[in-house]
């Protein structure tokens, strides 16, 4: 069965305390349910299955620049390889911000740069943001949120100088985009 990276896993807990409202948006299967339970909130475009094999397990079918969702209502707002497939990044945010509570955090776990150019090279298409982390990191702070960070895919998130050292190597090597902010 498919599931979650641990290192997503990891990160989201660290943001997140039981009771509170957790809200992914492009949720797909939902994988994250299992660990949330009631607490846990799926939306996605729609709720057709990708496959056969793989139904999508959503709450809300709605749009993430149109989000169903009470403003000030949710806690923390996970996107998971999904940032990058939404037609207004722009807007998106905005209801990002609008449905989380004040001291709320976002996670963002997209595809960075390598990833999305081998992405659009195996689909054939060239309409995917191609983000760096760095870049990532930029455009959530322009668009409201604070104390912006990235951060590692990795289930320790380290404060020294060797995160630095290793967010290069994630850029270069790695797949991730991972950026946290707060409302």
């Amino acid at each position: 069965m498919l599931k979650s990276p641990d290192f997503v896993i990891n990160i989201i807990k660290n943001f997140w305390k039981p009771g509170q409202k957790i809200l992914e948006i492009g949720c797909g299967p939902a994988f994250l349910r299992e660990l949330f339970g009631e607490d846990y909130i799926g939306t996605d475009i729609t709720d057709e299955p990708y496959n056969k094999n793989l139904p999508r397990n959503v709450d809300i079918v709605c749009s993430a620049d149109d989000l169903l969702i009470k403003s000030e209502s949710v806690d923390v707002v996970v996107i998971k390889s999904a940032f990058y497939l939404f037609p207004n990044h722009r807007t998106s945010l905005n209801e990002a911000l609008r449905v989380l509570k004040p001291g709320g955090q976002i996670i963002i776990f997209d595809y960075n740069r390598k990833t999305q150019k081998g992405l659009q090279r195996k689909e054939s298409h060239d309409n995917y943001p191609c983000w760096t982390q760095r870049r990532l990191k930029k455009f959530v702070q322009q668009n409201g949120f604070k104390n912006v960070k990235n951060l590692l895919a990795e289930n320790d998130q380290p404060t020294s100088l060797n995160k630095y050292y290793r967010l290069i190597k994630q850029e270069f090597f790695g797949t991730w985009a991972i950026v946290c902010g707060t409302k």
